[in-house]
Formats: C-alpha cells, structure tokens, sequence
C-alpha cells in the first residue's frame, strides 16, 4: 500500500489517503493515553507511537497476515487499525493501544499472558454501554457462559467467543478492586499463581465467582447479553 505520512504531538500517522486526518487522530491518541495511564496507574513514557489507517478487515490482514479490526505490534510500537472511512471507533483504538501501553510500561515479559493482556485492553474501557465490568462478569456468570480458570490459563484464544474478553476483563477490574492497581502488574507477570502469592487469596479464581454472586441486585444491570457482543465486536 501507498502511505502519506503525518507526524502530531501524540502520533505519527500513516494513512492510505491523500489527506490524512491528524488532527483528529492526534487528539484522540493524546487523550486515551492519559486515560490509560490513569487507569492503569502508570507513568506514561512510552514513546510516541505509529498508527497506520486501512480501509477494511481485508487490508489490514494484506497488511498483517492477521484477521481482526485492530492490531497491536508492540515490537514496532505500532498500530493497524481499520478505520471505517475515517470514522475513528475510539473502542477499538483504545484496545489496541493499552496492548501497547502495557508491553512499554509494565514490567518486561517474554511474552502476554494472553487473558490477561486481553482482559486488561479491555477493561481500561470503565464501562461499556453504560454497563460495568462487575455486571458484564454477573450476567455471564448467571448464563453460565464464564470460562473455567484452566481454559482462562490454558490457550485463551481457542475459546473463539465474543464474551472470553469481557469476563477477563471482569476478573481483572476484582482483582483491582480488591488490592488495587498494584495487582495490574503482579497479574501481568504471573497470572493468578502470582497474585494469590502476592494477596494472601487461597484461589483468586474462586474469590472473583464468589465477588460475583455476591453482586448487589441494583449493581446488575444487564438484562440480557447483547451489549457483550456489541462490545467486543471490534476488538
């Protein structure tokens, strides 16, 4: 593909147009970043990263080799994302940017834990359609559709289901609200095995089921499951 290049205060963007939106993708990479680094409750230092714009799914696996709407390349501080006809998803964006927050700014590891590097892209967004993490974790719960901690810890992409990344995403927003942002890294080193050394928990896996049925009913706010579709459609 043909790129026009343009660098901002917060991106370099490539784009395959002519006229390449900085402007607008500039801010939003500046905001999100300071968002994911309050949530994440870290200091930003990354450097400035590439975004490069293509039109659909189908280039970006030309571009790629891989079938998805975004894609964090966290070795070349890089991001592809199929950008709708320069109608930027913020959603989207802000997945795949935490994927690259996290590698640069969390301590170094060999490779992501894959749920919890999902888990984590995905709850750096607090809520999605108007709904908490804690409530998207209920509702799976009580559908019986929560993954089982060795299919969370064994190979998590095989799951293939739009609701693998919001349940990950729950567990993660227990494990912060219950020790705090501290617990972000220690999951991101170790998984569960690591936080349940560094808490003191017997089984974090059991607690998060146990945090979940304990909900409070005006906490549980959804009514049926489409909202976990619409959610992680993109991402």
């Amino acid at each position: 593909m043909n790129w026009t290049r343009a660098e901002g205060e917060h991106v370099v963007l490539y784009d395959f147009r002519e006229s390449p939106a900085l402007a607008v993708f500039d801010r939003i990479i500046g905001d999100l970043r300071a968002e994911i680094a309050t949530r994440m409750g870290v200091d930003d230092a990354m450097a400035k990263p590439e975004l490069f714009l293509v039109l659909n799914r189908e280039d970006l696996r030309r571009v790629t080799g891989m079938e998805a709407a975004g894609v964090a390349l966290s070795q070349h501080n890089a991001l592809v994302v199929a950008d709708r006809r320069n109608r930027p998803n913020r959603l989207l964006i802000r997945h795949e940017l935490t994927h690259l927050m996290a590698a640069a700014l969390l301590p170094a590891v060999d490779e992501p834990i894959p749920w919890v590097s999902e888990g984590l892209a995905t709850w750096t967004t607090p809520e999605c359609a108007g709904h908490s993490h804690r409530a998207f974790g209920v509702a799976l719960l009580e559908a019986d559709l929560l993954p089982t901690r060795a299919q969370l810890e064994g190979d998590f992409y095989a799951l293939g289901d739009v609701y693998s990344y919001s349940a990950a995403a729950s567990l993660v927003d227990f494990a912060v609200e219950s020790w705090g942002r501290d617990s972000i890294p220690v999951l991101w080193q170790e998984s569960l095995a690591g936080l349940e050394e560094w808490s003191g928990v017997a089984d974090a896996y059991s607690a998060w089921i146990a945090y979940l049925g304990e909900t409070p009913a005006k906490a549980r706010t959804l009514d049926d499951l489409a909202a976990v579709t619409t959610c992680a459609a993109d991402t």
